[in-house]
């Protein structure tokens, strides 16, 4: 799945201009060529669903979606993230909660957060309350992300920065919350 830079962003270019039903295809095509595929597949099967998804949601914020989705990275998340996946999302289901009860899910040392966004599609939102990502490079909290933190604009959109048109923090279905600590010094 190693792509060069520019065949990275070629693949990029060239799903924009797919359908959502090309570009699950496509990327099912590239999941099925996993071995891991065999083990989890109804959640391989889920998965092409879910980061068009993501394509829908960020729809007319191309420089978003270049920064976000590169094919070979958001394969290999989910790829490395697909047993993680499915253990958290069978205790989720079988777990007997009490009158309003709901899971809170902290990603530790999550970079930009795909395992939180794969559960945030995946997860009911009346069992889940949250999945809170924690990485020491996310801004502080209300302070404009700088050159050497992730960007959290895919995560909240307009919620935290007015220079974005759209409000992902509302969209996505299992609220998405960053959190800087560093993990080492703490």
């Amino acid at each position: 799945m190693a792509e060069s830079n520019t065949d990275s962003s070629q693949q990029v270019e060239k799903t924009e201009v797919w359908t959502n039903e090309e570009f699950e295809a496509f990327i099912d095509t590239e999941l099925t060529k996993d071995p891991l595929h065999k083990d989890y597949p109804e959640l391989f099967k889920r998965a092409p669903k879910i980061i068009s998804l993501w394509r829908q949601r960020y729809e007319g914020n191309a420089p978003l979606w270049k920064r976000l989705f590169k094919s070979e990275r958001v394969l290999k998340e989910f790829i490395e993230a697909a047993p993680f996946i499915d253990s958290i999302e069978r205790l989720v289901l079988s777990t007997e909660l009490k009158d309003g009860e709901k899971f809170r899910i902290i990603d530790l040392a999550c970079g930009r957060g795909y395992l939180s966004m794969f559960l945030s599609e995946l997860l009911p939102p009346d069992r889940v309350e949250r999945c809170i990502l924690v990485d020491k490079q996310w801004p502080m909290h209300n302070m404009p992300p700088k050159e050497h933190h992730i960007n959290w604009s895919h995560i909240y959109g307009s919620f935290k920065d007015s220079s974005i048109p759209h409000n992902y923090y509302d969209s996505w279905p299992v609220k998405l919350n960053t959190s800087k600590v560093n993990l080492k010094n703490s």
